[in-house]
Parts: structure tokens; sequence; C-alpha cells
């Protein structure tokens, strides 16, 4: 009974921590996509006042970097999701008892 307890214990803590990791992940994405968008938006605004070309280059190298930072953080929210749902149906999984039948 106690090894029953300790595992459902451990699931708990281990679908707690998914649960964290995935917030955390989301909250990353949203802080990389805010930089993309402000990154953009400067990039506009010096381009339409005039900008020197490397200045440019650089800005958009800029924004490179965090549509690739974006994407990775993407991949990784996929992973927390499967990692969370394999572990929320592992942890709903319960062993059924064996009906008797009638004979």
């Amino acid at each position: 009974m106690d090894l029953k307890e300790n595992e459902k214990g451990f699931a708990q803590i281990q679908m707690a921590e998914a649960m964290k990791q995935h917030e955390v992940g989301h909250q990353r994405n949203r802080i990389i996509q805010k930089k993309i968008n402000e990154a953009e938006q400067f990039k506009n605004t010096k381009q339409q006042s005039g900008i020197n070309i490397s200045e440019l280059r650089m800005l958009e190298d800029y924004i490179y970097q965090l549509q690739d930072e974006s994407l990775s953080s993407k991949r990784e929210l996929e992973h927390l999701q499967k990692k969370y749902q394999l572990l929320k149906v592992c942890y709903k999984k319960k062993p059924k008892k064996k009906k008797r039948g009638k004979t």
C-alpha cells in the first residue's frame, strides 16, 4: 500500500513540475514574441527616418536570432505538452478489478 501511495505522490510531483515548466515555456515565448515585435517596429521606424545598411543588417540579424529562439521555444513547448499528456494518462490509469462472471 505504501508503494502505491509513493508512486501516486511521485506522479503528482512530476505532473506539477511538467505544468510549471509548460507555463514557464509559454511565458518565455511571449517575451520573445514581444522582443520580435519591438525590434520590427524599431527597424520600420529607422527605415522611415533613414538608416545605414550595416545598422539595418544588425537589426535584421537580431530579428532572425529572435525568430530562431522563438521556434526553439515552441518546439520545447510541444515536447513539454506531450510529456504532460503522457504523465496525465499514466497517472489516471488505475488497475481494474476483474468482475466475476455468473456461473
